[in-house]
Order: structure tokens, then C-alpha cells, then sequence
């Protein structure tokens, strides 16, 4: 279900908030369908709404805890 276009895989950032996600069990028990939608959305809630850490993530991949968080929030808000 995660898989990604060969030619056009997801932005770092948006990996990485994609598989906190796996981890906090924030996609357990939604329909496939539901994490297509995400994955679309994601680049641009990122670039929107948090661009410091879409940014730093796409460079260096450096992730603090505060990022882990906001990461987190922006997933959740996105499933609602």
C-alpha cells in the first residue's frame, strides 16, 4: 500500500511522515484508498504547512522531536 511511482517517488519529508504514521498506528484499519489519499495530499500540506521541516528533512533528513510531533499532527488532521 505504500508503494510509490517508480518516476515519482514521494518527497523525503513526506516519506518520513508517512512512515511515522505506520508506527504510531495512525493507518491501521483504514482502506487502502484512504492512505492513496494521504500519500496524494501529503507534499502539499507539507509545503504548506510546515515547510521548515519539509524543507530540512528534503536537504539533510535531520529530524528532532518537535518535528516528529508536528509531523504527526499534520497526518492526523489529514485523515479527518
Amino acid at each position: 500500500v505504500l508503494a510509490q511511482p517508480e518516476l515519482k517517488p514521494l518527497a523525503p519529508a513526506a516519506q518520513v511522515a508517512l512512515l511515522l504514521a505506520v508506527g504510531d498506528g495512525l493507518l491501521d484499519g483504514l482502506e487502502p484508498g484512504r492512505i492513496a489519499e494521504l500519500q496524494a495530499r501529503l507534499p502539499q500540506a507539507l509545503a504548506a504547512q510546515l515547510p521548515g521541516i519539509a524543507d530540512r528533512l528534503d536537504r539533510n533528513g535531520a529530524l528532532t522531536e518537535a518535528d516528529r510531533v508536528e509531523l504527526l499532527a499534520l497526518v492526523r488532521s489529514a485523515l479527518d
